[in-house]
């Protein structure tokens, strides 16, 4: 049952549309990952569960309750921010106590509340430290701190890791995501980044254009995307044209048929696009009823060996290999992996199925 509903959520500045008619429930101790392109409209759709900003059409509910015209400080929802906005001139202990000091909790019951959240999120002892002694990561964790200790019943994450270096986001992304799995809150995270939504997503929203592109797992919409948006946005791809000769097979060169899966962007008949994953091709011999090209370049990722081979059309392909690859030049063979993803068919370029 959903917990947090946004039920056709449209906002406009101006003649700009920010938000297109968003629909999307949340369950209870889900998070639920705000991803996309700069200007899809992410923040301002948090903002509006925050209670920033109103929409002009659309409800928003939680545990039942219409609370879209209720004010910030009455939705009990909690925020942590990309710039932590934690007070420099207060404690540790202070900063997180300012929350339970707001909602009226009595000073003899916050020493241990603060000590509580503070052991919550690896910092036990930390009350007494000044906020400017302790690293990034660590006055992030004291901002989630300060934003679980009222017990809100939303959590609120805009890009709150944007300002730490990528040793340290990938490090403190850890540490977010299971302090969020140990309280079971329903949260809401922010951002552009596509590996820091796979890791802490449950699922996940794409947005473009104010427009929710696909809601559904990491997996979803890596292998099975909704369109070419999310196919180019989520992950590497390669696009061949083709021609539908049979249900389920597509002609992607004269005399070289692939079987696809099934797509609903793409016509029963006649032109698509096929998208291939890295990891979803192999190399082979050239030979016939195989799709030959040349080895133009190769780059080591640490888990394979990344090919990029050139057709004769020009059009460039990335294979993923795990094998000793040809040198640059060479003529190869590329075809589906077998026992991996088929490759996906879309309407080609301009078609219903749309080019990113």
């Amino acid at each position: 049952m959903a917990f947090l509903e946004l039920e056709r959520i449209r906002k406009r500045f101006g003649d700009l549309v920010v938000l297109d008619g968003i629909d999307a429930a949340v369950a209870e101790g889900e998070t639920l990952v705000l991803l996309g392109p700069s200007g899809s409209g992410k923040t301002t759709l948090l903002r509006i569960l925050a209670g920033f900003e109103t929409p002009e059409e659309g409800r928003l509910r939680v545990a039942g309750e219409d609370v879209s015209a209720l004010p910030p400080a009455r939705r009990n929802f909690g925020m942590v921010f990309q710039h932590y906005a934690l007070f420099p001139h207060l404690d540790v202990g202070k900063n997180v106590a300012f929350g339970l000091a707001a909602r009226g909790v009595p000073a003899a019951a916050q020493g241990s509340r603060v000590a509580e959240m503070l052991a919550l999120v690896e910092l036990p002892g930390f009350e007494r430290r000044a906020v400017h002694e302790i690293s990034g990561g660590q006055q992030q964790r004291v901002a989630l701190a300060r934003a679980l200790a009222p017990s809100p019943r939303v959590l609120l994450l805009d890009e709150p890791l944007s300002n730490l270096d990528p040793a340290l986001r990938e490090r403190t992304r850890r540490q977010l995501r299971a302090v969020l799995r140990r309280v079971g809150i329903t949260a809401v995270w922010v951002t552009h980044e596509q590996q820091e939504a796979f890791d802490v997503g449950d699922r996940i929203a794409l947005l473009d254009g104010g427009r929710l592109q696909q809601l559904g797992t990491a997996a979803e919409l890596y292998s099975r995307p909704a369109s070419r948006f999310v196919a180019d946005f989520v992950g590497q791809a390669s696009w061949l044209g083709g021609r539908r000769v049979a249900a389920g097979e597509v002609e992607v060169a004269p005399g070289v048929r692939w079987r696809v899966a099934a797509d609903a962007g793409a016509a029963s008949a006649g032109e698509v696009a096929v998208m291939l994953r890295p990891e979803d091709a192999c190399l082979v011999q050239p030979a016939t009823g195989v799709l030959a090209g040349r080895v133009r370049a190769s780059r080591f990722t640490g888990h394979a060996t990344e090919v990029e081979v050139e057709l004769d059309d020009g059009t460039r392909l990335l294979v993923a290999s795990h094998e000793a690859v040809p040198a640059a030049g060479s003529l190869v063979g590329v075809e589906p992996l077998a026992g991996r993803s088929s490759p996906r068919a879309f309407a080609p370029a301009g078609g219903d199925g749309g080019a990113p």
